[in-house]
């Protein structure tokens, strides 16, 4: 389910894009804190522009997997141009909902989910 970009799209990515943030909030300490370890497969839910999926990638290695979830088009082309530049080839674009994913049962090692809480509909 590929959506518009919304408002609160357009905030995340400026903020997350923005090089002051991944000062203050060092991306990889947090990863690493968490559990991200070499060689894991991990999905990364609601990835935007990237900022944890790039730095989860590198912790990972060539024989880990990022599964970089998003309902944004524009979130693939920018993880796509990062990838590119960094020189990543384990991260994986998936355009859907967290909802249920194309992923086979037990094919992740670990999810994460960061800053996404505006999207989630509560009852």
């Amino acid at each position: 389910m590929m959506m518009k970009e919304s408002f609160h799209y357009k905030i995340m990515y400026f903020m997350h894009d923005n090089p002051i943030l991944g000062r203050i909030r060092n991306p990889y300490d947090i990863l690493r804190n968490i559990g991200i370890k070499e060689c894991m497969s991990v999905l990364d839910i609601g990835a935007g522009s990237g900022f944890f999926t790039i730095p989860a990638a590198k912790i990972v290695g060539s024989n880990g997997k990022i599964f970089a979830l998003d309902i944004y088009f524009k979130s693939k082309e920018i993880i796509k141009n990062k990838m590119k530049k960094e020189n990543l080839e384990n991260i994986e674009f998936l355009l859907e909902s967290a909802e249920k994913t194309s992923l086979p049962d037990s094919s992740i090692d670990f999810a994460i989910m960061f800053g996404i809480i505006h999207n989630i509909k509560f009852l």
